[in-house]
């Protein structure tokens, strides 16, 4: 089994994946493990906001009726 070798996207060093995660995108220095939750975080974010676009609006006019 060969071992391919990747860039991360994050600061642009060379890396070799993991055997066990062969997916690997992103190597394992602290800061680009931080920008990896980041950018996971922020695309599931803006794909749950895509999917309920009204929600806030209407978290906050139920809000303002209780009041």
């Amino acid at each position: 089994m060969s071992q391919q070798i990747r860039r991360c996207p994050h600061c642009d060093q060379l890396f070799i994946p993991d055997k066990y995660h062969p997916r690997q995108k992103y190597c394992l220095s602290e800061a680009c493990r931080r920008e990896r939750r980041r950018s996971y975080k922020a695309e599931y974010n803006k794909k749950w906001r895509q999917q309920n676009p009204n929600y806030f609006r209407e978290y906050w006019l139920a809000y303002r009726e209780l009041k």
